[in-house]
């Protein structure tokens, strides 16, 4: 890394005493987190990495946690742990994520969307919770448990959803302006990934494989494992760069 922290900061316009886990890479605890299964790699985060992803087209995300006042502090470990895993899984693609920021709002605060318990919960959460601003805003509630019943009878549980080419500011959109995404264990960082990947105009691919944008039904009927298909193709990225939420390199 030849630029120092300090100007990295700088060119990101965070000013002050700043922790780069915190106040950048988006982790609430100030550390690196631990693994939500022990038997996955244990997490690390590669600074060089960071830096030289930010040289290029990059993107922020804003976490807008809603009945944050609900959160345990293991509910915080795990959301720590997805946010890891979502800069993980863009940065083996080549993509970088800037700032990740978190917003909290009380139950009180957030307007009913604390607690979300059907698909029409998630739409009109995805509506209602939004911010302005250049990144990709997604909805995190406190108690997220959807369950779907398929056509075929079966039931799985909806960990998001999200706008395909979601918008750009101002967010004013009669359908979902941000991501909804449920941050429920292991599954939850691939969620994320998931969601945002849709945000920035990837859709499911017409045939299943071991990719992000596979949904993970399809990659356990296929047997793979869903946390290993992470996988961000050349077509996707190049629809992802092109979204109005992509910033220019910075020069450090």
């Amino acid at each position: 890394m030849v630029a120092s922290l300090k100007q990295v900061f700088s060119a990101l316009n965070r000013k002050g005493n700043i922790s780069l886990c915190r106040d950048v890479l988006g982790l609430s605890s100030g550390r690196v987190p631990a693994a939500v299964n022990p038997a996955r790699p244990k997490p690390r985060i590669n600074v060089n990495q960071f830096v030289r992803l930010l040289r290029g087209q990059h993107f922020h995300v804003q976490l807008i946690v809603t009945g944050s006042d609900l959160l345990s502090d293991n509910d915080t470990k795990v959301l720590d742990y997805d946010v890891f895993r979502l800069r993980d899984i863009y940065a083996t693609a080549e993509i970088g994520i800037g700032i990740v920021s978190q917003e909290l709002r009380s139950a009180q605060n957030s307007g009913g969307h604390a607690v979300v318990r059907t698909t029409a919960d998630i739409t009109t959460t995805g509506h209602d919770i939004t911010a302005d601003g250049d990144f990709v805003p997604v909805a995190i509630p406190a108690d997220m448990n959807v369950t779907v019943v398929n056509p075929d009878g079966t039931v799985t549980i909806a960990l998001g959803l999200s706008p395909t080419s979601g918008p750009c500011s101002p967010r004013t959109r009669s359908g979902m302006n941000s991501s909804v995404v449920d941050f429920a264990g292991e599954p939850g960082g691939r969620a994320l990934a998931h969601e945002v990947g849709h945000y920035l105009g990837a859709e499911h691919p017409a045939t299943a494989g071991m990719t992000l944008m596979t949904q993970d039904a399809a990659v356990r009927n296929a047997g793979g494992d869903p946390f290993m298909a992470t996988a961000i193709s050349e077509s996707d990225r190049d629809t992802m760069r092109k979204h109005c939420v992509m910033r220019p390199g910075l020069a450090v």
